[in-house]
């Protein structure tokens, strides 16, 4: 960019000591890109300045003419001359050139033992003693500025779009600001601004605590968290992976990086205090490859990382991402080298010519204080603390604490948004944003809805119509209630019901409530009123939905951070099962029944590690975590209690993980084991959980992941039991059984692999996917004798209960996935248990093997 266009014009200012002042930007002269943190010294006054996160500088200089240099590692040093006052009133521009050419070809490749390769050797050698998590303890002031900007705005654009429209005027009125608009005169729009400043501590041992002193920001909440889990990853380039947008790329530290990068050593640089810094070039050797391109500078003797400047490779294959660009900073502390400046910058967009977003994420840390550990009771409880008035710091504070001045672009974003908030096209901003963010329409303190159940359909109820209000924190921020009533057309049965919740504490999260709902189920998908109750959902159904049951459902319950990294939630219920299928089971009279009560109390216990999480109004959303998930459920069914027909113990252990494999992609997997123990109808076993839909249900959810992205939901939070594709609901059931699944993401490591697949990587952007499903059970014989009682006289088609005690049932596929950048198709087989046997509304499907089509949301 030219940025000329980018400088704050420097009227000089006579202030009364006899001093001007002289502002302007310092940019790269190959790229005009503004530099950041270089050092502008006036030697014979003894006086200098260093330029911000954009390239600023201000000078306070007496009349004169006056030597100015400037230096910043990997450019050559510059000289100006400044007079002062200047003759001409106009921007000041100064620029610097990079000491290396990009061109990679004018380098010569000296072999894998040349000096640039040692160097790296030497670095990856010493990673672990150089991290900061080496040392016995370490905390500091960080201050982190987030911000999303839509760029790449024709003129013509501007005039012609409906979606810009309400932000012409705003604008057309700064087009000379260079907040506003780049060198190829296109504009750019601040949707939204966030900052934050905390003091962060850590203890060797894994202990660590934030405590945020102060948050602001503009725009949407969700966008906001969404890039704060997207933007604000624990960038380490001492790892072997450095984790962006949950993708993995491949450090030019890592053990085996020659496998994947080219390194020429470019020059050898003496600092003062005699620091040695070797500059490195980066070269990938394959276009594809998930790595970086750019230039790294070690400091000779401890090998540490003294500056990077790396950028995404050339044609990565990720998702709506044109560019990523890290740039980071380090200085030595007591002979540790610790980070000061970590700059991630995301440009989502695939071509120049159409409009996209700008991500950046600032982090500058300040004040360390170095082995210096505080005691373990210090790091106990919560690992992130929000003080009580950090939303509602004055600018006294932001003065005071902002380490880095809130740039022109950032305050008119601000402005940008309370102006696009007065004007009637807000509104259908806001119906598209509570869309994704809660699925209903808010008015006011409350919300109505959820659209995408408004109509439904499945074969019991016909034609089902609902309707819901809930309120919002608007209202409150510690209680919340709802209700909602349906009716089914075909069965002419009102359904309803409604909940309370009130949340004494949100850190840590102590929260209790209580619902009562009347309503029908299907048992066999996992949260069936979210999953199953939609229209979409229905249409998806091309088996249709036959089993259902009516129930009638109140529940106590109480939920609480126990410590960090594990949650309690427990409950205690009284539910009411009435079927809407055949269906009978012998009681206790010896007669046939079918309906019945239980009273259950139970409690599901949630433990993680190392889990991040960031804080909103509702509470902690979750962005995950390296190490598995672990959830231990039980419940005691208590007959008598409430009129309860039944007795029973469940007992319940799962383990869920997201596993980063490098080079091999990542893989989604899911492991269960339980028991029931007791006499129970079998919709109280464990009933396997079939797919009667064309959209399979895959571990983990598919567009949950855009929704997390967003900053919607908990993708952590709770987990997504398996599925099984080619299962009907009811095959199989259990009251001892054991289920594990798996999909194993490969990031287009098999098509890469083969040369005349190379064209599907390259030009098509697909990617491969193999999927496992097992599962394996058993029934006591008392539940088969009580669910499969001896009919005489009855023509109705009943359940058989079976379950897949013979051997494991074993399903597995292939798919293809980010086709189109949305979709993917499955194909699955059963292994074992072909042919199955099924109800007569079934009859005439196959169930050995199938496609499935499903969207997917990954970058």
């Amino acid at each position: 960019m030219l940025y000329a266009l980018l400088v704050v014009l420097h009227v000089p200012a006579r202030a009364q000591d006899s001093l001007y002042t002289i502002q302007g930007v310092v940019a790269d002269e190959q790229f005009e890109e503004p530099l950041q943190l270089v050092t502008l010294q006036v030697d014979s006054l003894g006086t200098g300045a260093l330029t911000n996160l954009d390239g600023f500088f201000t000078l306070r200089l007496p009349a004169g003419r006056w030597t100015c240099r400037l230096q910043l590692i990997g450019y050559l040093d510059a000289v100006y001359t400044l007079e002062v006052p200047p003759s001409v009133q106009e921007p000041l521009v100064l620029y610097m050139r990079p000491k290396h050419s990009l061109n990679v070809q004018e380098l010569e490749v000296s072999g894998r033992d040349s000096p640039a390769n040692r160097i790296i050797k030497n670095a990856s050698r010493n990673r672990d003693r150089n991290r900061l998590a080496a040392l016995n303890a370490w905390e500091c002031e960080t201050y982190n500025k987030t911000t999303l900007t839509l760029n790449n705005i024709s003129g013509q654009k501007l005039q012609k779009s409906l979606l810009l429209r309400p932000a012409r005027e705003y604008l057309l009125a700064n087009k000379e600001d260079s907040a506003m608009i780049d060198s190829n005169q296109r504009y750019k729009v601040g949707v939204f601004v966030t900052e934050t400043v905390s003091r962060v501590y850590h203890k060797k041992g894994a202990l660590s605590k934030e405590e945020v002193l102060g948050s602001r920001g503009s725009g949407f909440e969700s966008a906001e968290t969404g890039m704060v889990t997207a933007l604000l990853a624990q960038v380490d380039f001492y790892d072997s992976y450095v984790t962006i947008l949950e993708r993995q790329f491949i450090s030019p530290l890592a053990p085996g990086a020659f496998m994947n990068y080219n390194f020429y050593w470019l020059d050898t640089l003496v600092e003062a205090g005699q620091d040695t810094i070797f500059g490195i070039k980066v070269v990938p050797k394959r276009a594809i490859d998930p790595v970086f391109k750019g230039w790294i500078y070690i400091q000779g003797g401890s090998w540490a990382i003294r500056n990077l400047d790396l950028r995404m490779n050339a044609d990565p294959n990720i998702n709506f991402i044109q560019d990523i660009r890290i740039q980071q900073s380090f200085e030595r502390i007591d002979n540790n080298w610790v980070p000061t400046l970590k700059d991630i910058q995301v440009d989502f967009k695939n071509t120049d010519k159409k409009m996209g977003f700008l991500g950046r994420s600032i982090t500058l840390h300040r004040k360390y204080l170095l082995n210096a550990p505080r005691p373990d009771e210090f790091y106990a409880g919560e690992t992130k603390l929000l003080a009580d008035n950090a939303a509602y710091r004055d600018s006294t504070f932001w003065d005071a604490n902002r380490q880095s001045p809130l740039e022109q672009s950032d305050s008119l974003a601000f402005g940008l948004v309370n102006h696009l908030q007065a004007l009637p096209f807000w509104k259908v901003v806001r119906i598209a944003h509570e869309f994704f963010e809660t699925g209903k329409k808010r008015f006011g303190k409350f919300d109505f809805g959820p659209y995408s159940k408004l109509v439904g359909y499945n074969q019991v109820e016909g034609l089902r119509t609902q309707l819901g209000v809930y309120s919002n924190y608007h209202l409150s921020e510690r209680l919340s209630f709802g209700a909602r009533v349906a009716y089914g057309w075909k069965d002419e049965r009102t359904k309803y019901g409604g909940e309370l919740m009130y949340r004494f504490n949100r850190i840590p999260d102590i929260r209790a409530g209580f619902s009562y709902y009347n309503d029908i189920e299907q048992v066999g998908i996992a949260n069936y009123e979210l999953d199953g109750a939609g229209l979409l959902n229905s249409l998806l159904m091309y088996r249709p939905l036959t089993q259902l049951n009516y129930y009638r459902d109140a529940k106590l319950w109480f939920q609480a951070d126990i410590f960090p990294g594990g949650n309690g939630y427990f409950l205690a219920r009284h539910k009411y099962f009435e079927p809407a299928f055949p269906f009978v089971f012998s009681g206790a009279d010896g007669r046939l029944h079918s309906s019945y009560s239980v009273s259950e109390l139970g409690t599901t216990l949630r433990f993680s590690f190392k889990e991040d999480y960031v804080i909103k109004k509702t509470g902690k959303v979750y962005t995950g975590t390296r190490y598995p998930i672990v959830y231990l459920e039980y419940g005691a069914g208590l007959a008598g209690l409430l009129d309860a027909d039944v007795d029973y113990h469940r007992l319940k252990l799962t383990v869920t993980d997201k596993l980063k494999m490098g080079r091999l992609g990542w893989m989604n997997w899911t492991a269960s084991v339980g028991q029931i123990f007791g006499e129970v109808p079998f919709p109280s076993l464990y009933v396997f959980q079939g797919s009667q839909s064309l959209a399979m249900y895959v571990l983990g959810g598919q567009l949950d992941a855009l929704r997390s992205f967003l900053g919607v939901t908990n993708r952590t939070n709770y987990y997504q039991s398996v599925s099984f594709n080619l299962m009907h609901f009811y095959e199989f059931v259990a009251d001892q059984y054991a289920v594990a699944g798996a999909d194993w993401h490969l990031e287009g490591w098999f098509f890469k692999k083969l040369p005349g697949l190379n064209w599907v990587l390259n030009k098509l952007k697909w990617k491969e996917v193999l999927t496992l499903r097992m599962a394996a059970g058993s029934l006591t014989p008392e539940n088969v004798a009580l669910n499969n009682p001896v009919l005489q006289d009855d023509n109705r088609e009943f359940i058989r209960i079976k379950a897949p005690d013979r051997e494991p049932y074993v399903e597995y596929g292939v798919a293809v996935e980010n086709i189109f950048k949305l979709f993917r198709v499955d194909y699955v087989r059963r292994f074992n248990y072909l042919n199955p046997q099924v109800p007569s509304t079934l009859q005439g499907f196959n169930f050995n093997w199938g496609l499935r089509v499903s969207m997917n949301f990954s970058f």
